[in-house]
């Protein structure tokens, strides 16, 4: 193989991308043909999802069975190619339950933004006034997506260092 830099590459028409793979790798037109279209995703759909693409690998979904989280019965889609794969977590989760199954939580999905001011002769007196215009900031930055925090998101007081 020669080298993995292929500048360029994201610009190209996916049969360019096929053509210039084919010849990096030297491969056969009958060899890159397993990249072909799936009866689920057009290639020029894949094209428009991810960078670089060449085609579409469609693989076999299971059914992960057995699975007791957050005490509810739950069935888990796995899509892998592996043969045991779905047997073993399948029997995991098995095991896993006669203890009382798996227990999850997630934290409430943020992004965090910061307001930096440097340069100045009282960084404290700085920071009471930013303080003292937090529910300004806030509605300034919540009218840009109102949409937003009309869902229950939007900028949110988090906290201040």
């Amino acid at each position: 193989m020669g080298s993995s830099r292929l500048p360029g590459f994201y610009k190209m028409k996916m049969a360019e991308r096929l053509r210039r793979l084919a010849e990096q790798l030297e491969l056969s037109r009958d060899e890159l043909e397993g990249l072909g279209e799936s009866a689920t995703l057009p290639l020029p759909n894949a094209d428009a999802m991810i960078e670089n693409a060449v085609g579409v690998l469609g693989l076999p979904v299971g059914i992960g069975l057995n699975f007791l989280i957050n005490g509810e019965d739950v069935l888990v889609p796995m899509a892998v190619e592996e043969p045991s794969v779905i047997a073993a977590v399948s029997l995991a989760a098995k095991i896993a339950r006669e203890g009382a199954g798996f227990t999850a939580d997630a934290d409430e999905p943020r992004m965090i933004g910061q307001v930096q001011v440097t340069e100045l002769s009282n960084p404290e007196m700085a920071q009471a006034a930013i303080l003292r215009e937090k529910d300004l900031i806030l509605a300034t930055a919540n009218a840009l997506h109102p949409a937003m925090k009309a869902r229950g998101g939007g900028a949110k007081a988090w906290k201040c260092a």
